[in-house]
């Protein structure tokens, strides 16, 4: 890779995402196991900076003054405008229902009609 920012995975352990900032692209991976990957395959061709996901499974990827919403088969399905360079965002709040955006000058709640995935405790 050229420049690994930002990575997240479904709460199943089975994909990890990986955004190559230098490259301007975001990768999927299938996790095999502790520490090893297979399978990489580009998902979208974004440069991103952070991202998430909801319950469904769609990726949220920063990308200038939007945060982009990628189905998991890598289509875009909403953009979600900001003011400012979007640099990251998640979730959270009640039912993490609430998606938080952070830009280069201010912080934006967001009331969502899907949440992201609430994380459980270790057994």
């Amino acid at each position: 890779m050229v420049r690994p920012n930002g990575l997240i995975g479904l709460p199943n352990g089975q994909i990890l995402y990986v955004a190559d900032h230098g490259a301007g692209n975001v990768y999927v991976y299938d996790i095999n196991g502790p520490g090893i990957l297979s399978n990489k395959r580009l998902f979208v061709s974004e440069v991103c900076d952070g991202m998430t996901i909801d319950r469904f499974g769609n990726v949220y990827i920063t990308n200038e003054n939007s945060v982009l919403v990628y189905n998991p088969s890598g289509e875009l399905i909403e953009q979600i405008q900001a003011e400012g360079q979007v640099t990251n965002v998640c979730f959270g709040g009640i039912g993490a229902s609430t998606l938080y955006i952070t830009s280069t000058h201010k912080l934006f709640a967001v009331d969502m009609q899907v949440g992201g995935f609430v994380p459980t405790s270790a057994h």
